[in-house]
């Protein structure tokens, strides 16, 4: 099974994934290994780490068997960039973007970018397990959205430290299957395990009755739309029931 960890994702509030990921060994940018959260992505100009692509975004891997060492990671990742000082009061973070610049800040193709990364790996997934606990999660609400949008299994949890109002989250809780509020009753760790493991089996019933129930929700991605619009405006009626043949197979 393929997991997108959704939440915050720099150092503070993103952390709660180490319960769940581990760490591994990987380059410091200099001469040598550390260990390192999973979720963390390196770069290395001269060559230690992970290549650039366009707008200064590392590529986003699929970590095989890092959840639990049995489920894939498909994201999101926070990148860091050893070579740049990130001990300066003008250094920030972007959507897990850690670099020297104003408070993260990114040009637009970086931007552009990050965006890709966060939607494909959502699309990739097979479940999202998203952990709101700050009252600022702008970006975990659109991943939110996506995944609900994709028709991907969403098992949310909500922290009563990102709570003003009990219902303050009353439309965002709707994009999930299930929701469970925290209220700080069992340690924050023993928390996060339990709830994977429940939204684990959970999501294979949930796969299975969807998989036999003909009249599931289905996911109406961009493709599906693009091959309706082809459908309906194409004047051969082999094309029309070439693209009705292909959509049947969504």
């Amino acid at each position: 099974m393929k997991v997108f960890l959704g939440g915050k994702v720099n150092e503070l509030d993103g952390s709660w994934r180490d319960w769940l990921l581990g760490t591994e060994l990987v380059h410091d940018g200099k001469s040598s290994f550390r260990k390192s959260p999973q979720w963390i992505l390196y770069y290395e100009p001269n060559g230690g780490g992970p290549h650039f692509d366009s707008g200064g975004v590392v590529p986003w891997p699929i970590k095989e068997r890092a959840v639990l060492n049995c489920h894939d990671y498909a994201g999101p990742y926070r990148q860091i960039d050893p070579s740049e000082s990130t001990d300066s009061k003008y250094s920030g973070y972007f959507h897990g973007i850690e670099a020297f610049g104003c408070h993260g800040a990114m040009d637009s193709i970086g931007m552009q970018w990050v965006g890709q990364y966060c939607r494909t790996a959502i699309f990739q997934s097979d479940m999202v397990f998203t952990y709101i606990n700050t009252i600022d999660c702008y970006g975990t609400i659109a991943d939110l959205a996506w995944a609900a949008a994709c028709g991907k299994y969403i098992y949310l949890i909500i922290s009563k430290d990102a709570r003003i109002e009990h219902d303050d989250y009353m439309y965002v809780s709707t994009f999930a299957d299930q929701v469970y509020y925290y209220n700080g009753n069992i340690p924050e760790e023993e928390m996060i395990k339990e709830r994977f493991n429940k939204a684990s089996h959970f999501y294979i019933e949930w796969e299975d009755r969807n998989r036999h129930n003909p009249n599931a929700i289905q996911a109406y991605t961009p493709i599906q739309h693009e091959l309706r619009q082809i459908e309906k405006w194409s004047a051969d009626p082999r094309v029309r029931k070439s693209i009705q043949r292909l959509l049947e197979r969504f």
